[in-house]
């Protein structure tokens, strides 16, 4: 990818705007903090550093440029990642980087999707599935709302979609990478999907990037998702976001299931959403949060459903979405709740108990109220002690001075006495927090655990001085000759960092200005995606920044007695003479 193109590229799309649209952060000095998209955590781990247009998580270890942000955010390939970059920016891309056939994949697999979801509804409608369209008929879904959705059904046949796509011209391979086909023990491709009501995931954008099928007769699962794909992250995304976001209510009604989003819709609501077949993530958080910030939970009334409200209510807090609770006065679920009654009766019933829903704290409350008698001194004990949690976890501190102030009047405590307690729980909570933070940093220390560079628990002393002297060139490029001179890549006792420090040092060799993103992207040339996160890592240890030529020394002599050391331990292990005789006589030396 030409340079100029790159540098063009990373001024129309710095970091900070990209990851906004996917993560919400707050200032850290002179970098942004924030909730990591990329795995469920309760405390911000991932930095922006602006000045060097790049990220690192610390608690997942992934890092790099906003190239390698969109990739891993978006599940695409190198390639992908920077031609959507050139299109949200309104640049064109070089001509034989557009017309590379990899480039198109996220394309071909829309345009696979798309005609799948055809033949799925058509087959539907057909007369020889109709036990399928009543089967849906039976459930109260009427026509119109399965023109609306696409809902499909997928022939018991392994072989009918497969042979539709390949009629229509399509690739084997391209239906296998849609996820729609596996092979079989001949090397023929087979249908994944068969026998199950299916219903066309669409992303906010309108393309078909998935399905999710429900089975009709005793097939197990239940429910079955296309795996993940280069368009599809089943965790990233969400059913009927295509139709939610173009809703004027001011609020998502979020579910657990489509058959739950198909009810409400019919129950006259468009802004009902679900998660596909997962507990909520951080991820399908940021993306409905573009469009609301306010969420009515209406997930099911068993005790599976009411525990996933409660993880759901900490990860949406924790996004920055208002949460209400919608309680079911009958049935298990939306669905069930909405067709115990009349269409029109149903609008009304359901209308009202989004009108009823409570606030995620009084919803909470209430909660571990239901099954304590508030007069018995335990059980008023025991109660106040499950606000205090609660509580615990409002970072708005207005908000967790009214809730005191209710909670206190409502027991007949004094406020303080609580505010008190909710201080010994945050305490209490902050030395968990820094216990495991602690021990995340041990870890790390002593590199257990260390895939990227497994030599490095071995050899931690040199490769922790190998780490320092990669730090240091960043940040004084114009040392390097003399440090070439005086140490060699071959002469670090890590193969990863000896090949990233001899990497650095072509680029210098190139006159590159190596602290800058174009550098940092250059790296996917030679280095996996572990490997790239590990290197921003070199480009982020301020400590360095003013380090002088004696530290760099320092660290290459470690380096060298360590390599000389290790050595002559193999050496005597193996009883080379020559180097236990020289052994001895450094120790000589050392005596006088």
């Amino acid at each position: 990818m030409p340079e100029q193109f790159l540098a063009e590229l990373f001024l129309k799309n710095n970091i900070v705007s990209v990851a906004s649209s996917y993560m919400n952060f707050k200032k850290s000095g002179r970098n942004l903090v924030g909730l990591c998209p990329f795995h469920n955590e309760k405390t911000p781990s991932l930095f922006i550093y602006p000045e060097s247009d790049s990220f690192y998580c610390f608690g997942c270890g992934v890092g790099g440029s906003v190239i390698t942000f969109l990739e891993k955010a978006e599940n695409l390939s190198y390639i992908d990642a920077v031609k959507l970059l050139a299109e949200r920016s309104g640049m064109i891309l070089p001509d034989h980087f557009a017309s590379a056939p990899f480039s198109e994949q996220r394309g071909v697999i829309f345009s696979v999707n798309r005609e799948a979801a055809k033949f799925y509804h058509s087959s539907l409608c057909s007369k020889e599935n109709d036990f399928a369209l009543w089967y849906l008929k039976n459930r109260g879904v009427l026509y119109s709302t399965i023109r609306y959705f696409g809902i499909g059904y997928s022939p018991t046949s392994r072989r009918s979609l497969c042979k539709f796509l390949l009629e229509k011209g399509y690739k084997a391979t391209d239906i296998v990478k849609s996820g729609l086909a596996s092979y079989d023990k001949r090397g023929e491709i087979i249908d994944r999907f068969f026998g199950r009501i299916m219903f066309p995931i669409i992303d906010a954008m309108g393309n078909v990037i998935a399905f999710g099928a429900r089975a009709i007769q005793n097939q197990k699962p239940k429910y079955l998702n296309t795996s993940d794909t280069s368009v599809f992250k089943k965790g990233s995304n969400l059913f009927s976001i295509n139709f939610a976001k173009k809703s004027k209510e001011n609020f998502f009604i979020l579910t657990e299931g489509y058959m739950d989003v198909v009810a409400i819709y019919q129950a006259g609501f468009n802004n009902a959403i679900a998660t596909l077949g997962t507990s909520i993530t951080y991820p399908q958080v940021y993306l409905l949060s573009k469009y609301t910030k306010e969420v009515v939970l209406a997930y099911d009334s068993d005790k599976a459903g009411l525990a996933a409200t409660q993880r759901a209510i900490l990860i949406l807090r924790k996004g920055g979405v208002l949460v209400r609770v919608l309680k079911l006065s009958k049935g298990k679920d939306p669905d069930e709740f909405i067709r115990s009654f009349e269409p029109k009766q149903a609008a009304y019933k359901f209308s009202k108990l989004i009108k009823e829903s409570k606030g995620d704290v009084e919803y909470r409350l209430e909660k571990i109220g239901l099954e304590l008698d508030k007069t018995k001194l335990e059980d008023k004990l025991a109660y106040l002690k499950g606000a205090v949690k609660i509580l615990c976890e409002i970072n708005d501190a207005i908000e967790q001075e009214i809730w005191a102030g209710r909670i206190s009047r409502e027991m007949k405590i004094e406020k303080e006495t609580l505010m008190r307690q909710l201080r010994k729980e945050k305490q209490k909570k902050y030395k968990i927090h820094k216990k495991k933070e602690i021990r995340s940093a041990q870890n790390v220390i002593l590199a257990r655990g260390d895939d990227v560079n497994p030599e490095k628990p071995k050899f931690l002393r040199a490769a922790n001085a190998e780490e320092a002297l990669i730090s240091y060139l960043i940040y004084h490029p114009q040392k390097a000759a003399i440090i070439s001179r005086k140490i060699s890549f071959q002469d670090f006792s890590t193969s990863f960092n000896g090949k990233v420090f001899q990497f650095i040092l072509q680029k210098l060799a190139k006159n590159m200005e190596i602290s800058s993103n174009i550098t940092i992207n250059s790296f996917s040339e030679k280095f996996s995606h572990p490997e790239i996160s590990r290197i921003v890592k070199f480009f982020i240890k301020d400590s360095f920044k003013n380090a002088t030529f004696d530290d760099a020394i320092k660290y290459i002599h470690i380096i060298l007695e360590e390599k000389r050391k290790n050595s002559i331990e193999n050496d005597l292990q193996t009883s080379n003479t020559d180097s236990i005789m020289a052994y001895m006589k450094m120790l000589k030396f050392s005596r006088k």
